[in-house]
């Protein structure tokens, strides 16, 4: 029902109500006529009231409907219009943080080299003036990246730069950090001719990508940096470092160790150097020569053995190396790689040697000035000088037995602990110096009977209590003076030589027929290990292992030391070496 019928309706019941109201306290009939006659027409009056009434609210209620309708259409507008604009002042200021973070990247790299490419890989313009400087003063302006500056390499690296930059314009998720981590030349060289020379240059590369408002990549800037210079010192820096740390490493094996047993070292290695050279000269002119060989062999054990004992790691690691390359091609005719693998070893000896040199040098005039801060007007100390002279007066100068047990106490203390056993060494003697032409034959041939010792005779301490015996071994040097010769008794308690190993290995090695060694006596066939090249270690180490310490032994005592030598062995309780040598 329509509002203003309500209002009707509602008009006329209350009319009724009044006059029913009337006619309840019985006034009616005394009221005049003409109150009467409005009283009696009030429902029709009230009717009428509410009837127009009605219409005006329904009118109202009607334009306010209206107008609630049209305000809710202009909010969903407002709306719509609101979010439209948020996304156009979003996408703005994500158009404006990428142009904000290409000029940081510019601005950032302002002293590289900068060039835009677009999908085509041509170069735009933009380019600056770094990147002329890097690569050469022409007009880049629409020709390809992949020709101007990636031109020069190889054919697989082009490639896979052209695999990167496909990769760079198609893929829609990668970041620059991971197209950067992914970039085949973050580091190349570039070749160019430069007034008619030819000019090596490190580039380092990095990128930048620029996407469009269809979030699709546009170009790509490519960032170059010229680190040649910066190339060049780093590799100066690396190599004084490890000429430092060489220099460092000699200095504390040079303090380390008695001055007396560094001075004989250094005067031996000076002559193992010049002797080496020597030989290796006659190895070429007679490129079979196993007895020469043999002898290379013998000298380059010997430094590599006293260089272990003294912590000087870097010198027997290159004696080590050199003497693994002379027992392989041992056997062999020797041809020009070898004999240049050969001059390489010993260029690396002589090298290392004259890093002593130098940093006794430098000792040297180090202490002077020290001298001369503390107003000393004397001499600095030549106890470590390598010239000449004093290795010639050294070969001329009785040296103490003190210094012999200083050297091979060393020796026995450094191969016990590179062989994981225990020994002790003893030195008894009736004489207190030894002539200096013989100290040098009788030091290295002394020094590889103990390594062998060590590396063969001695057990590790739980097979020596295993043998009811103490857990250290005993090694022991007697020198005594008896007429006109010296004798030399040296001993060890521990296994003594396997004589079935030494069988087994002769066969191996063909040094005698299976036949043969079966028709041998045990002094015969201990004879072998005195063979050049002979041992029965499975692998070589810094202490024995090449076959070489016990032909040097035999070859010192017989051609240096023009004396006899005279071996007993007892198995499982030890050897002994008796050497008489003429005073």
């Amino acid at each position: 029902m329509k509002q203003r019928y309500k209002w009707l309706f509602t008009g006329f019941a209350a009319g009724l109500m009044i006059l029913g109201a009337f006619i309840l306290f019985n006034d009616i009939l005394q009221t005049k006529s003409a109150s009467f006659l409005v009283v009696f027409l009030s429902p029709l009056i009230t009717a009428l009231f509410g009837f127009i009434s009605g219409t005006s609210v329904e009118k109202i209620f009607s334009e306010n409907t209206i107008l609630k309708n049209k305000n809710k259409d202009l909010q969903k507008d407002m709306l719509e219009q609101a979010l439209k604009l948020s996304s156009d002042i979003n996408s703005a200021m994500e158009d404006l943080q990428n142009h904000a973070d290409q000029m940081d990247t510019i601005v950032n790299n302002i002293n590289s080299g900068i060039c835009f490419i677009g999908n085509d890989y041509k170069i735009e313009s933009g380019y600056n003036d770094s990147f002329v400087s890097i690569f050469g003063d022409k007009d880049y302006l629409g020709d390809t990246i992949m020709n101007s500056v990636f031109g020069i390499l190889d054919s697989n690296t082009k490639t896979s730069i052209a695999d990167y930059l496909e990769l760079c314009f198609t893929n829609k998720t990668a970041t620059t950090s991971m197209l950067n981590d992914a970039n085949p030349v973050k580091e190349f060289e570039f070749v160019q001719v430069v007034d008619g020379s030819v000019v090596h240059k490190i580039i380092t590369s990095s990128i930048s990508i620029i996407k469009n408002t269809d979030k699709e990549v546009e170009k790509i800037m490519f960032i170059f940096d010229d680190i040649t210079s910066e190339n060049e010192l780093k590799k100066e820096l690396e190599k004084r470092d490890q000429e430092y740390k060489k220099r460092y490493s000699i200095m504390v094996a040079l303090f380390g160790n008695d001055k007396k047993v560094i001075r004989r070292f250094i005067s031996g290695l000076e002559e193992d150097v010049e002797s080496l050279s020597l030989k290796i000269k006659a190895l070429k002119q007679n490129e079979n020569n196993s007895n020469t060989i043999s002898d290379i062999l013998g000298t380059v054990h010997s430094i590599k053995g006293e260089a272990f004992a003294l912590g000087f790691e870097k010198l027997s690691k290159i004696a080590s190396d050199f003497e693994a390359f002379f027992k392989k091609i041992k056997d062999e005719i020797l041809g020009l790689e070898s004999n240049l693998e050969i001059i390489g070893f010993y260029e690396k000896l002589n090298n290392e040697k004259r890093e002593f040199d130098k940093t006794i040098k430098v000792l040297e005039e180090f202490l002077a000035e020290d001298d001369e801060r503390n107003g000393s007007n004397k001499e600095p100390s030549s106890d470590l000088d390598l010239s000449g002279s004093v290795a010639k007066h050294l070969e001329y100068e009785n040296v103490s037995v003190d210094l012999l047990r200083k050297e091979l106490e060393l020796i026995n203390k450094t191969s016990a602990k590179e062989t994981g056993k225990q020994a002790v060494f003893t030195l008894n003697s009736s004489v207190n110096s030894i002539d200096g032409k013989k100290y040098k034959l009788l030091k290295e041939l002394f020094l590889h009977l103990l390594r062998n010792s060590l590396a063969h005779g001695i057990e590790t301490p739980v097979e020596r209590l295993q043998a009811g015996k103490d857990s250290t071994g005993h090694i022991t040097l007697d020198i005594l003076k008896a007429g006109n010769s010296l004798v030399l008794e040296y001993t060890d308690d521990g296994s003594g030589f396997d004589i079935e190993k030494i069988k087994k290995r002769a066969i191996e090695n063909s040094v005698v027929s299976e036949e043969e060694i079966f028709k041998m006596g045990s002094m015969d066939i201990l004879k072998i290990v005195f063979n050049d090249g002979f041992s029965t270690s499975d692998s070589a180490d810094m202490v024995a292992g090449v076959g070489v310490g016990m032909s040097v032994v035999k070859k010192h005592v017989f051609k240096g030391l023009k004396g006899k030598l005279s071996l007993t062995n007892k198995p499982g309780k030890g050897i002994r070496i008796i050497i008489t040598i003429p005073v």
